[in-house]
């Protein structure tokens, strides 16, 4: 029975990251997904857990009482307030769009975006702060010595939370979507509320699981012994841990992306790999204090804090040589097997995070060891405990992205935040430790760490980076990501060129003149439906190349929105490309979630583009679904257009078929064009369905306007007459070829799991680095073998003659 119990802690916690990946993928589209909006969403949930820890301190007295009571309630009450989010997704958002109306938030938009975040998660996370300490108190209840089972509780709920991360990225969240996934979980909670609620009503229960203890409130220690460590002390160890947690959490992700795309798959591995090291580390805890006399409790924290210091600088130094070294053994990720390439990334997380943080991991639950005798009661110190913990981590988060990486570098808080942790074991040691060999032990330890930390290079990441891509001319580091520009040769025709890189595999540009030439004509092809566009706004910048376009027309206003503000400061490495776009009067760069501002904008425009970008990448999806189309339609003038890119060589039949049909959902009168290798294709959508539609007189009118246009276009498509080549098919027509697609939308974006299971490409580098067993393989590029249909190919030959016939 006592597993029994135990199997509903594992699932509790299973259900507590089931939740968090939903209200993530609930809020990015309210608040935006630039990362900013994410790190809010986190640090409204961390302040969350810590405000229910803080309740369960202040209300020790009744989470005492009737505990197995009090855990019944909680599953039922999240399994109530489990299911409200989905639905208050737009209620939510129209409180957004409304307050950010007013002067104060326009000017203080990510305070306002925390409150609304806050707001919407406060309830469940508050209720997730108190679920850890009242199941350790029902437990107790049982008849159980807390003191021995506090750990071994945290490592069932860290478990369960690490297959529910993996059981909701894998196996839900790609097929369901999100309303049915919270009724899942809902479920699931209820089902553990039901079960704890029949077990409570058997009075067998007591007689099988041992004496009943009849006591309100229990201690936590059952022998008087006097304080070792202030408790002051502990709860700054505990605040300091929550802290350290987040950083390296999130600088280990940023060191992780040269080696892997940014999928929504990577959050899932990386989030495991720590919770599963953690978890690991709480059942070492449960150990070896178990086996310890009281007076040792100082030096087994001591101890492990030096360890833990050691193995993270240890795993700063050498992650790129683990990470190349297990991609060598293993084999490179250019696999056509999808699960086999998740495997792969999953080993070098788990194989460069174990060691510090399964030492890491056993810190937070040997804190209640030191908490204070005499009838505090167990919910209230591992309450209190949690609370300072992940106030920590909330407080970190925010500094972390609004401050410290951008002021000091990743690299520096990380080694920094190692110091933190080695002073406390050392102050530890010096202060509370009795005994020249565990003073000696300690002081061996601290020698230790002190040398290896004096060997770490000062640009570590740096040369993780350059190993990957080649000679940094420009390296920028902020919350949002990593930019860099480098010097290389092309391995096509041996020009020495200037590229862009996200080390995230978001895209890249270059200097070098057909990459140019294509993305000047991500902006040529929508004029040729607009030649007299006036206002523009640009989804995504890179280079600048598609806005730098822009100024060969007359136009009033260009917006262009990158979330990436170390963007805009690697521009001037391409102003011979761009034309210095970012220097004209009538450019506007913002740096943020291009829907979130388009949604908070009350502007309109003649034409809205999105340039090129890769649905692989994480939190891309967001402006491909149907929402998304609804909002940028609303924000088009009557003869607006609005151009969509697409790349095909990541997609098959399906998805494919859904990006296309939840385009022309929202924009039915929408015309294909493609480039003559077909896989690159755009959709032009309007609200006028003749705007929508190609013709030479429009063409005609753009060189007018803008004659070098004329000169470039002449070039890129090899003579005006081929570009019939390359328009390929209308909405009407289109429409018949795409109907087994799903239409895409906020609480449906199975799209962005789908795609990284197609993908053949490898991460940036790799092919060069680690390709032992062939060549880059070239990839089937044609969009007729998409649609596979020879129906489609005569009707393409049929709409191009009917279209041209009078030219």
């Amino acid at each position: 029975m006592n597993s029994f119990i135990l199997l509903l802690i594992f699932f509790s916690g299973f259900t507590t990251l089931i939740y968090e990946s939903i209200w993530f993928k609930l809020l990015i589209p309210v608040v935006g997904s630039s990362h900013y909006s994410t790190i809010i969403i986190y640090g409204a949930f961390l302040l969350g857990y810590g405000l229910g820890g803080y309740c369960v301190y202040r209300f020790s007295r009744f989470f005492s009482k009737k505990p197995l009571f009090r855990w019944l309630t909680l599953e039922a009450l999240i399994a109530f307030v489990g299911l409200v989010p989905p639905w208050l997704v737009d209620p939510a958002f129209e409180l957004y769009s409304a307050l950010a109306q007013i002067e104060f938030f326009q000017d203080q938009i990510l305070i306002l975006r925390f409150l609304i975040c806050f707001a919407f998660l406060i309830i469940p996370a508050t209720l997730f702060g108190i679920l850890v300490p009242v199941s350790i108190m029902a437990y107790k209840s049982l008849g159980r010595e807390s003191t021995i089972e506090t750990p071994y509780i945290y490592a069932l709920s860290t478990l369960g939370a690490v297959f529910g991360v993996l059981f909701a990225h894998l196996y839900i969240l790609p097929y369901y979507n999100l309303k049915e996934v919270s009724l899942f979980a809902a479920l699931l909670n209820f089902a553990i509320a039901s079960l704890l609620f029949y077990l409570r009503k058997k009075a067998l229960l007591v007689r099988v699981l041992g004496t009943k203890n009849k006591s309100s409130e229990f201690s936590l220690l059952n022998t008087n012994v006097t304080e070792l460590i202030p408790f002051s002390f502990i709860l700054l160890i505990a605040f300091i841990l929550g802290g350290s947690a987040i950083i390296y959490e999130v600088i280990f992700s940023r060191l992780f992306e040269p080696y892997f795309f940014n999928t929504v798959y990577n959050f899932a591995i990386i989030l495991s790999s720590f919770l599963f090291s953690m978890a690991m580390g709480s059942l070492f805890t449960k150990l070896i204090y178990s086996r310890t006399e009281r007076s040792n409790y100082p030096f087994n924290l001591a101890l492990v804090l030096l360890l833990t210091t050691i193995s993270l600088v240890l795993s700063f130094k050498y992650l790129g040589l683990i990470s190349e070294g297990v991609l060598f053994y293993t084999g490179n990720f250019l696999t056509y097997n999808w699960s086999s390439t998740l495997i792969k990334k999953g080993l070098i997380c788990l194989i460069v995070v174990f060691p510090p943080y399964f030492f890491f991991g056993s810190l937070l639950p040997s804190l209640p060891y030191f908490c204070r005798e005499g009838g505090s009661s167990e919910a209230k110190n591992v309450g209190i405990i949690f609370a300072f913990s992940s106030l920590g981590s909330g407080i970190t988060c925010f500094l972390l992205s609004f401050f410290l990486i951008e002021a000091f570098g990743s690299q520096n808080i990380y080694l920094w935040c190692c110091w933190i942790l080695f002073l406390c074991a050392l102050s530890i040691g010096l202060l509370y430790l009795r005994g020249l060999k565990k003073r000696l032990l300690i002081v061996g330890l601290s020698l230790i760490f002190c040398v290896i930390s004096y060997f770490v290079p000062e640009n570590q990441f740096k040369q993780i980076i350059e190993r990957q891509y080649g000679k940094i001319l420009f390296f920028s580091e902020t919350a949002a990501d990593t930019v860099v520009v480098i010097k290389k040769r092309d391995y096509k025709t041996g020009i020495v060129h200037k590229k862009l890189i996200f080390p995230d595999s978001r895209g890249t540009c270059s200097t070098l003149k057909r990459i140019v030439d294509f993305e000047r004509n991500l902006l040529h092809v929508p004029l040729m439906y607009h030649p007299h566009a006036k206002d523009i706004f640009n989804i995504g910048y890179g280079c600048g190349n598609t806005a730098g376009a822009s100024l060969q027309l007359p136009l009033r206003k260009l917006v262009v929105a990158d979330f990436s503000p170390s963007v805009k400061k690697a521009s001037h490495f391409f102003k011979e490309s761009n034309y210095d776009v970012l220097k004209k009067e009538n450019v506007t760069y913002l740096d943020d979630d291009a829907r979130n501002i388009l949604a908070l904008s009350r502007d309109k425009y003649d034409i809205i583009l999105t340039s090129s970008s890769s649905l692989r990448t994480g939190r891309m999806i967001n402006l491909y679904t149907k929402d998304h189309y609804e909002m940028v339609k609303s924000r088009l003038r009557k003869d607006g257009l609005f151009v969509q890119h697409f790349s095909h060589y990541q997609h098959n039949k399906n998805v494919s078929d859904s990006l296309y049909k939840t385009f022309l959902y929202v924009f039915p009168n929408a015309e294909l064009m493609c480039n003559q290798k077909a896989d690159i294709c755009r959709l032009i959508g309007s609200k006028d369905p003749e705007r929508s539609k190609f013709s030479y007189d429009k063409l005609n009118e753009l060189f007018k306007v803008a004659p070098q246009i004329e000169s470039e276009l002449t070039e890129f498509y090899g003579g005006l007459e081929k570009i019939k080549d390359v328009v390929m098919l209308d909405g009407k027509r289109l429409r018949e070829f795409v109907k087994e697609g799903t239409i895409i939308t906020d609480q449906y974006t199975y799209v962005d799991y789908i795609i990284p299971r197609l993908s053949r490409f490898q991460p940036l580098g790799q092919a060069f680095l680690f390709n032992k067993r062939g060549s880059w393989i070239e990839l089937p590029q044609n969009l007729y073998s998409l649609f596979d249909d020879p129906d489609f190919i005569r009707e393409v030959k049929e709409y191009r003659e009917e279209k041209f016939s009078s030219n």
